[in-house]
């Protein structure tokens, strides 16, 4: 038997097991449904602009979230810089599937996709096929990762793309920049926030090559980008007259403008007509309050990182710290500069994301879930290797694989269990929501509180979020998009208009409507 057989041999098994989970994720897109835990507020905006691609309607959205985006129209022009997830679902839609299953078809793929780049990733650290890829296999595994791929959403293709974008620039293939830099640009389509890997992307290529040389690099990088990117560059300039226009600075400043600058919550600051400030201008009015927000927020995001990564348990956290702690020994040892290099990556995403810690999510750190499982598992192997040299050669190794195993799989299971469980909230908005359709006559838009999202999704009827504003400009609100009711949750009236609850606090114009799951106002006629 020569090499290359004995090559094989090792690489079936691993191949197979991907075959599996590749099987296992196909089947279980066609049982996913857009009533699931995996189905969301943030994913019906996807599904809405995917349908209207699909329709030939283009990248536009019938419900109007940012109450000062202030369109003239609705539908709305696409405006959250993610086209990339939804072109893909029409496209995939066009074969006779729905929206909802070619969501999560993209996100198998996307999912199954990421075990071979992380093995491509691995291969510039010179590490055989075989155990590059039972590697790539474990990551899809660990919580934080894989979990992310069954979300109905933009997260398995960043993911995806940002890792191929690593795995192209540090490969030894013709013409790495120009992949590195189409990868990069499909992980910026997919979610924008994929331009923070770029400092690490960088000194990877400055370690590597040279500072002149990565130089050169980078601008090969950015052509190969901005081509990639350039249909929807040219689309956001001929739509918005910007190409790089972008909800981004709205999001990253929401904490600081709205909670310490105008003692207002997120949600009001969402709902206001009031345009908020940039980064740029929020930065100069107050520099030092600015900073002392910031830096706050910098153990905030790393404890939320940490615990979730952990799943609240403290016998993950210890695994995890194990198998981190023995990882970053190794790689100080063999490969130094990728300790650097992930050090970068996470100093930028936590700088970043500090500054709005107070509605931060974990998945804006998945590119840095990947790595530091990969991580995880070079201080595994590298600790099990000790193990067999170990007075207990057999049962060293036998606990650790065990203990991994543990904190490996049970969180990823329940947490993908749960995904698949129904969305409580979704389906008690849907009950009202569809009362509300059949009772608001004609087919004009509805104002709603804060989910016009599931609104539109659910009744293919154009929606409003309710302004955070005076009765004068609710009025020309509606006036203005030709809406002639208002329906709110129990909840959201407390929220926003507890005042309504006695019809003698209605404003002249509107008038309440009997509806058994909520709360529903009409324009008064002649009003």
């Amino acid at each position: 038997m020569n090499a290359n057989d004995t090559t094989r041999l090792r690489l079936r098994p691993t191949l197979a097991l991907i075959a599996v989970l590749g099987v296992v994720r196909i089947v279980a897109a066609f049982f996913q449904t857009d009533r699931d835990n995996a189905f969301g507020h943030d994913p019906s905006y996807l599904w809405i602009v995917a349908r209207n691609v699909l329709l030939g309607n283009g990248f536009v959205n019938d419900a109007h979230w940012l109450v000062f985006l202030d369109p003239d129209t609705l539908p709305i022009p696409y405006h959250n810089a993610q086209p990339l997830f939804s072109f893909l679902t029409a496209t995939l839609a066009r074969t006779g599937l729905d929206v909802t299953t070619a969501g999560y078809l993209i996100n198998a793929a996307g999912g199954v996709a990421l075990v071979f780049a992380v093995a491509w990733l691995l291969r510039a650290f010179a590490v055989a096929w075989a155990p590059a890829l039972a590697v790539g296999l474990v990551v899809s595994l660990f919580q934080p990762v894989g979990s992310l791929t069954f979300i109905y959403g933009t997260n398995a293709l960043t993911m995806l793309f940002a890792t191929l974008c690593f795995a192209a620039a540090l490969s030894e293939v013709r013409f790495s920049a120009a992949w590195a830099g189409l990868f990069f640009g499909l992980a910026w389509l997919s979610r924008g926030d994929a331009i923070l890997i770029l400092p690490a992307l960088g000194l990877a290529l400055w370690v590597r090559h040279g500072l002149l040389d990565a130089v050169k690099r980078l601008v090969v990088v950015g052509a190969a980008a901005a081509v990639a990117a350039s249909p929807w560059l040219v689309h956001q300039w001929s739509v918005w007259g910007n190409p790089m226009r972008s909800d981004s600075s709205y999001y990253l400043v929401q904490d600081y403008l709205a909670i310490k600058v105008r003692g207002i919550t997120v949600w009001q600051y969402w709902h206001s007509p009031i345009v908020p400030e940039g980064l740029g201008s929020a930065v100069t009015g107050d520099p030092v309050g600015f900073t002392l927000h910031t830096l706050e927020g910098v153990p905030r995001v790393i404890l939320h990182t940490l615990s979730d990564w952990a799943v609240l348990s403290p016998f993950v956290a210890l695994v995890l710290a194990v198998l981190g702690g023995a990882g970053v020994l190794v790689l100080w040892r063999k490969h130094r500069w990728a300790l650097m290099v992930f050090a970068v990556l996470g100093a930028t995403h936590t700088a970043i994301w500090a500054i709005r810690s107070l509605t931060y999510e974990t998945r804006y750190f998945s590119i840095l879930a990947i790595l530091f499982a990969v991580i995880c598992c070079a201080g595994f192997v590298d600790l099990a290797g000790r193990l067999r040299r170990s007075r207990w050669p057999s049962a060293g190794p036998a606990v650790l694989a065990a203990g991994t195993a543990v904190a490996l799989l049970v969180p990823t299971v329940r947490s993908t269990v749960s995904l698949f469980s129904p969305n409580t909230e979704l389906l008690e908005h849907e009950a009202f929501y569809r009362s509300v359709d059949a009772l608001a006559e004609g087919d004009g838009p509805v104002v709603v509180g804060d989910k016009p999202y599931y609104f539109t999704q659910m009744t293919l009827r154009s929606s409003l979020s309710i302004p955070y504003a005076d009765d004068a400009y609710l009025r020309s609100y509606m006036e203005k998009y030709g809406a002639r009711y208002v329906a709110l949750t129990d909840e959201e009236l407390e929220s926003w208009h507890p005042e309504w609850r006695d019809p003698s606090g209605l404003p002249d114009f509107l008038e309440p409507v009997p509806e058994e799951h909520g709360h529903l106002f009409r324009l008064v006629d002649g009003a």
